[in-house]
């Protein structure tokens, strides 16, 4: 599923994408939104966001400004970098994680479940952006996460013309 949310109003819309094809209308219109560059989008990780819808679907992002992931690392290199660990830190929602894990990974006993747990990671993320954001003023990062993210966007051009970045010499 994607989740798709708006940081000013706090809305959120996931899409249930499971077995859809590049050509169905649904990923048509969400193609229209990631590829538009009008609509600002920021992400936990986006690389590997925009790296798989990429590979699943051929979208390529246009409007990518910020990464919590990449905020996060510019204040506070030296802590967990994932979202509950930012949640936590920055916001006052309560723990969102199903209790669940199998194999490393979260497990969802029902669709909903999955739906609604992406649901709070977009709303979350878009809060915590939100609180990085006047932190790397307060610390003078902001000139260390724009930095940041030119690389990112160069680590994702490269992988998109088949040098990955990301893997062991």
């Amino acid at each position: 599923c994607i989740g798709i949310g708006s940081a000013a109003r706090g809305d959120v819309v996931v899409v249930n994408t499971a077995g859809l094809l590049p050509t169905h209308p649904l990923v048509e219109v969400v193609r229209a939104f990631l590829e538009d560059a009008a609509y600002q989008k920021i992400y936990q990780n986006g690389q590997y966001d925009i790296s798989v819808l990429r590979l699943m679907w051929g979208i390529t992002h246009q409007g990518y400004v910020g990464d919590t992931l990449v905020q996060h690392h510019s204040v506070a290199p030296d802590e967990p970098h994932n979202l509950a660990h930012m949640a936590f830190t920055y916001t006052d929602a309560p723990p969102w994680k199903p209790p669940k894990r199998r194999g490393g990974m979260e497990v969802f006993t029902t669709d909903e479940e999955l739906h609604l747990y992406n649901a709070r990671d977009v709303r979350i993320t878009a809060l915590v952006y939100r609180a990085l954001s006047t932190q790397m003023v307060k610390e003078s990062a902001v000139e260390v996460a724009a930095l940041d993210m030119r690389k990112y966007h160069l680590a994702l051009h490269m992988g998109e013309y088949g040098m990955p970045v990301d893997m062991a010499v």
